[in-house]
């Protein structure tokens, strides 16, 4: 595997990418880009989008940048003034992959884009349905933006998310 991702960056040194991975090595010799994608995909995403819809800020706060969590605990407290809830169920996640990465602010950072599909089902605090149906499944795409901060309960560098971009969202035929 370190034969191949020393490979990899010998075949990709000049590119964005090459910089970028590069320098996350350098803190951490045993990443794989291709690993990391796959722990997102199988573990962080399903967990990340469901609390999202939830708007269960608790458990994204260790996910997310200082900034990230101010700007979703906005967006939640808005939902909640309005008495919006979202139906929190992800039916599907693929096409998980990094669509770009770049050195930014002198540190690596990794934009993941993947696309989703969940019930498109919003409910006024009386339950009844304003947005959707209960059956209605919606395509949506994502941009993640991660970048490494110190953790200091981990005592070590950890991915969080930076930015959060919906490229697109509409009904999955």
């Amino acid at each position: 595997v370190y034969k191949l991702s020393s490979m990899w960056d010998d075949l990709t040194s000049e590119t964005e990418l090459g910089i970028a991975l590069r320098e996350i090595r350098r803190a951490d010799p045993e990443f794989v880009l291709e690993d990391w994608v796959g722990t997102l995909t199988e573990s962080f995403l399903p967990l990340f989008f469901k609390a999202y819809l939830k708007g269960d800020l608790k458990t994204l706060k260790p996910y997310l940048s200082e900034g990230m969590y101010k700007q979703m605990a906005e967006e939640f407290r808005l939902r909640k003034a309005e008495g919006l809830a979202l139906d929190p169920h992800v039916l599907e996640i693929s096409n998980a992959e990094i669509v770009q990465a770049k050195i930014h602010d002198h540190q690596p950072v990794l934009v993941l884009g993947t696309l989703i599909q969940h019930i498109n089902c919003v409910r006024n605090r009386e339950g009844k349905i304003v947005e959707g149906k209960e059956d209605e499944v919606r395509a949506s795409f994502y941009l993640l933006l991660f970048v490494r901060e110190y953790d200091e309960k981990e005592g070590a560098l950890q991915w969080k998310i930076q930015e959060r971009y919906l490229g697109f969202s509409q009904p999955f035929i």
